[in-house]
């Protein structure tokens, strides 16, 4: 767990047990002054210590993601397209067995940078596949992967943030589009449903202009062979 996790837990133990002897001592008759001041003494230094103990581990952490990171960064993409899709389809499957964790605690943070390593990969990879061969075999569903791992790693990272979001701000501008959407003449409805179409098919070709472009070059060729 993390650090903030461990001393809160130590914290709360530490007060509970107080009380107890306290309570003990003052029924009993007991000068705690002394008692109180050597406690606290020792508590700051165990504390101290713990501190230490968990900056040491947070270091160590972070010096064996660095290493794994050096190891993504370190390697070279083929130009062989056979062989570019075998290291993509290995990033995948990393990539599939890491999870984003949420940015609250320190030592997620430290182990986020691998998996954003792995992801930032992973998308290089697609992009020089993508201009190395756009119909590929695969790539379609390798650009869902890059597409999907998004929405992993914005809901990994602060998906409290998003549903607060969504349920707060979401309900606010539905409740506004709905009224606006009401007041509008037909006309302005269908223009309305027009644009929404005409944004998801620009969306489309932005991800896949590539695979588009290709396709009717091809058939352009097709049809001037003819």
């Amino acid at each position: 767990m993390g650090s903030f996790k461990t001393g809160f837990g130590r914290q709360l133990g530490r007060l509970g047990a107080n009380v107890v002897g306290n309570k003990i001592a003052e029924s009993l008759g007991l000068d705690q002054s002394e008692h109180r001041t050597y406690h606290r003494g020792n508590e700051k230094t165990k504390e101290h210590e713990q501190d230490l103990e968990d900056k040491r581990m947070l270091n160590s952490i972070d010096s064996a993601v660095i290493a794994n990171i050096d190891e993504i960064r370190d390697m070279v993409f083929a130009d062989d397209k056979k062989t570019l899709l075998n290291q993509l389809e290995s990033l995948e499957v990393q990539l599939a067995s890491e999870s984003w964790k949420h940015i609250f605690d320190a030592e997620n943070r430290v182990r986020n940078k691998y998996t954003d390593a792995l992801y930032s990969k992973f998308c290089k990879g697609i992009s020089r596949l993508d201009r190395v061969d756009p119909l590929a075999e695969g790539i379609v569903h390798l650009k869902w992967k890059r597409y999907t791992s998004w929405w992993r790693k914005m809901i990994g990272k602060s998906g409290l943030f998003i549903i607060l979001y969504v349920i707060i701000f979401g309900g606010l501008a539905f409740c506004a589009i709905y009224d606006w959407y009401r007041k509008l003449s037909t006309t302005y409805i269908i223009l309305f449903w027009i644009g929404v179409f005409i944004y998801i098919l620009l969306r489309i070709y932005i991800t896949y202009f590539r695979q588009i472009n290709q396709l009717i070059k091809a058939k352009r060729q097709k049809t001037e062979n003819a």
